[in-house]
C-alpha cells in the first residue's frame, strides 16, 4: 500500500486507476494461503474499480499449495474461478509454478505432470464451456445471498441479503439457505438480455459438499442455465418459481431474455 502513499487497499486501487492508464487491472490473490473473507473484499474493491473506470478485471489464482501435505482439489479451483467470475473476471490466470515455489505444483521437479495437471485441465474446460455466453455480458454488481452473519463476511464492506431481486429475477436464493455469490450482468450489446453468474459458495474448503437448488422467479422471461458441463435443466416448480440444481462450488450462468 505504501508505494502510492495510501492507507487502505481500496484507496490503493483508486490511486492505481488514477496513475496507471491501462485498460485492465490484473492482480494475484492466493485464497488458500490467505482467507475467504479477504478474497471477497479484494474482489469487491477491484471489480468495482474496473466497472467504474471501464477496465477489464484479470485475476491470478492459486493451483499449488503452501503446505506439503495439502493439494488443491478440483472444488478449491472451482471456488476461486467461479467467485471471480461472479465479480466479472474476464481473464483467469493460474499461478501454476513448477518446483521451487510452494508445493504440489502442476509439474514436479523433473518436469512430470502431477495430479494438479488433470484437475486444472478439467476446470479450464468448464470455464471454456461457459466462456462464449459469459463474455456476452458485463458485470453490474455482485451480491452475497444467504451470507447473513456468516464468518466469511467479517472483512467485507457490503451487506448480505437473504434473497435477491433485480427487477428481472426475483426471490433468488438457495432452497437450503446455502450462501451464493451472485454477479448481476447485462448484455454488452444492450439487447435487453440479462444474466446472473452464480458461485455455489457454501463449501470453499470442501469439508461437506452438498447438492441443492437455486430457486427464483423470472416473470414473462425465457430463461436458460449454463454450467461447466453444458446447459442445465431449468425446472418449473409452479407458481412462477424455477429451480436449477447445483453442487457446492459449482458455477452457473442463468440468462433471461
Amino acid at each position: 500500500m505504501n508505494q502510492l502513499g495510501t492507507a487502505t487497499y481500496d484507496e490503493h486501487i483508486q490511486k492505481y486507476c488514477e496513475n496507471v492508464p491501462a485498460d485492465y487491472i490484473c492482480y494475484d490473490f492466493y485464497l488458500y494461503s490467505i482467507n475467504v473473507t479477504k478474497h471477497y473484499e479484494n474482489l469487491r474493491v477491484v471489480a468495482d474499480a474496473c466497472r467504474n473506470t471501464g477496465r477489464s478485471m484479470w485475476i491470478v489464482l492459486q493451483v499449488n499449495s503452501n503446505k506439503p501435505a495439502e493439494w488443491m482439489s478440483e472444488n478449491n479451483l472451482r471456488f476461486q474461478a467461479y467467485t471471480s467470475m461472479a465479480f466479472g473476471a474476464e481473464n483467469i490466470i493460474w499461478a501454476c509454478y513448477t518446483a521451487g515455489w510452494w508445493h504440489n505444483q502442476v509439474l514436479d521437479g523433473e518436469g512430470n505432470k502431477t495430479e494438479q495437471y488433470d484437475k486444472l485441465k478439467k476446470i479450464n474446460a468448464e470455464i471454456r464451456t461457459l466462456a462464449d455466453e459469459y463474455m456476452k455480458y458485463r458485470r453490474v454488481s455482485t451480491h452475497f445471498v444467504g451470507f447473513e452473519g456468516h464468518p466469511h463476511m467479517a472483512a467485507v464492506q457490503q451487506e448480505a441479503v437473504p434473497s435477491l431481486s433485480t427487477g428481472v429475477f426475483f426471490d433468488v436464493k438457495a432452497d437450503n439457505g446455502a450462501p451464493l455469490v451472485v454477479g448481476e450482468m447485462v448484455n454488452r450489446n444492450a439487447d435487453g438480455s440479462v444474466a446472473l453468474m452464480f458461485c455455489a459458495a457454501d463449501d470453499p474448503h470442501e469439508t461437506d459438499p452438498k447438492e441443492y437448488n437455486i430457486t427464483f422467479r423470472a416473470p414473462d422471461r425465457c430463461v436458460r442455465a449454463l454450467g461447466g458441463d453444458g446447459y442445465k435443466t431449468v425446472t418449473d416448480l409452479g407458481g412462477g418459481v424455477y429451480a436449477v440444481a447445483v453442487k457446492s462450488n459449482e458455477g452457473v450462468l442463468i440468462m433471461a431474455r
